[in-house]
């Protein structure tokens, strides 16, 4: 289930959002599903934050009054709108919600179930959004073009707690996240492991013969190609791919 927790992901950014919104007519809409976890803010509250922010970018005053959000099951569906949602397609809405047993969980007239989902949905501009993000457990801040990890939301300070493991009890998405990013640690600790035991011991004897001033300085020649190739070559490549 976390296996793509820790890739990128360009339709989930607020450049490409805003893109979305500049297609619509100006009574258009556009719909996201993603799972939901009753009683927790997870996928759930980044997609609102998402839309909050890219709704704010694009001039909205009110961001609340351009979101509807209903759920069925563990799967809610977001729906944003260019122009501020009219009182009667809120209300062919909430009788669609009504007619299929989808429970509302946002619109312009209510409140949210959570405080935090609240808070969000509440902001009138990036400052209040950037305040309403924080300080939680996942990570709720809307994706960019720059770093565009919608589906990594846990915090890398969170694996530093000693009651980290406490919060598999969460359901949504926490616990896939720490097991991808847990995998991620290992995977680097063994890759270390292997080099020193591959590399660094054999090649002892050698680096005593040619002298350290050598070694350190043709080792940190290919570390800088390697840095060089990481930020600048795949760096490219990500962004005209």
């Amino acid at each position: 289930a976390g296996a793509f927790t820790l890739t990128e992901n360009g339709l989930y950014t607020v450049e490409a959002w805003q893109r979305f919104l500049d297609r619509l007519t100006p009574s258009g809409l556009f719909t996201v599903s993603r799972w939901y976890a009753p009683g927790e803010v997870n996928e759930t509250g980044r997609l609102v934050s998402l839309a909050v922010a890219t709704l704010l970018a694009s001039g909205a005053a009110e961001p609340r009054r351009h979101l509807f959000l209903a759920a069925a099951g563990k799967v809610a569906t977001l729906i944003v709108t260019k122009s501020p949602l009219s009182p009667a397609a809120l209300r062919a809405l909430e009788v669609a919600a009504n007619a299929n047993e989808f429970t509302v969980l946002l619109n312009p007239n209510m409140s949210a179930p959570s405080v935090v989902l609240e808070k969000i949905v509440s902001a009138t501009d990036r400052r209040m959004l950037d305040r309403a993000t924080t300080g939680f457990y996942l990570d709720l801040t809307p994706p960019t073009d720059a770093r565009p990890f919608f589906f990594n939301q846990l915090w890398f300070a969170t694996l530093l707690d000693a009651d980290v493991l406490s919060h598999f009890t969460h359901t949504g998405v926490f616990a896939g996240n720490l097991i991808a990013t847990l995998t991620l640690a290992m995977l680097v600790l063994i890759s270390v492991a292997l080099v020193a035991a591959t590399i660094i011991v054999p090649l002892q004897p050698t680096v005593r013969e040619a002298g350290w001033q050598l070694a350190v300085g043709g080792t940190a020649y290919f570390v800088l190609i390697g840095s060089g190739f990481m930020m600048v070559e795949i760096a490219l490549l990500q962004r005209m791919s």
